[in-house]
């Protein structure tokens, strides 16, 4: 009975993954606030990830589905600024770069009202931070959220699929699905994926996910539900 016992703790340990550290301290960080902590496997990152609330959950799933990120970093380094005779340390949430545009540096927050005095500073410097580096400073807070919401909705499913084939080789059904959708110009979801294995329906979600992600397909998510007649189609730019 005692090894039966630690078997069972090990084959917990080793289910939490390999985070649950940074679990922990998020955890002890928290105290007694009242905020949720979320643990997710980041298709983009590669890794597990943890959220310290439901709006950098949010800001997350964003992250992963907007077809216009390129790539992005959760909590950069730290920086040091100036600020009057005083040396202040700030942190961003996320930098993130474009494929189109000029890299961010952003700082997530609830609300932007009634900030205290360490609040305004920490503002501050992170302005002067982002000027200083050449990237665009951006508050993130529910109303900016707000206008992408069904496209976050939409990924927090997407993410599922995604972290289920996390050890999986995903570049052939990739391709599979490319030319699939390439010799029709625009589908349904169910079209892209009606001639491929059923039973590997899974495992072809999750690649149409990734090509999505990598901006070799478009798909109607920032605007309609996910679903089987969600449209798919290969942008302009990449047409034979």
């Amino acid at each position: 009975m005692p090894k039966r016992r630690a078997a069972t703790s090990t084959a917990r340990k080793r289910a939490f993954g390999p985070g649950r550290s940074r679990l922990r301290q998020a955890q002890g960080a928290r105290r007694h606030g009242l905020f949720n902590l979320w643990y997710q496997y980041s298709p983009r990152l590669r890794r597990d990830v943890v959220l310290r609330s439901d709006i950098e959950f949010a800001h997350f799933c964003w992250l992963e589905g907007d077809p216009t990120v390129l790539r992005y970093e959760l909590e950069p380094d730290p920086v040091i600024v100036a600020i009057g005779p005083e040396s202040h340390r700030t942190q961003f949430d996320a930098l993130v770069e474009f494929r189109d545009r000029r890299a961010q540096l952003r700082e997530v927050k609830t609300e932007e009202r009634n900030l205290s005095a360490r609040e305004l500073i920490q503002r501050e410097a992170q302005e002067r931070a982002a000027h200083a580096a050449g990237f665009d400073y951006v508050r993130i807070t529910r109303e900016s959220l707000a206008p992408h919401a069904q496209l976050i909705r939409n990924w927090r499913c997407a993410l599922a699929y995604q972290a289920a084939c996390r050890e999986l080789t995903l570049k052939p059904h990739c391709d599979e699905i490319l030319a699939r959708v390439r010799a029709v110009h625009r589908t349904t979801l169910e079209g892209a994926l009606r001639h491929f294995d059923p039973s590997m329906r899974a495992v072809y979600l999750a690649a149409l996910f990734r090509c999505l992600q990598e901006a070799r397909l478009v798909a109607d998510l920032h605007s309609k539900p996910l679903c089987e007649v969600s449209q798919v189609w290969i942008p302009e730019s990449i047409h034979d």
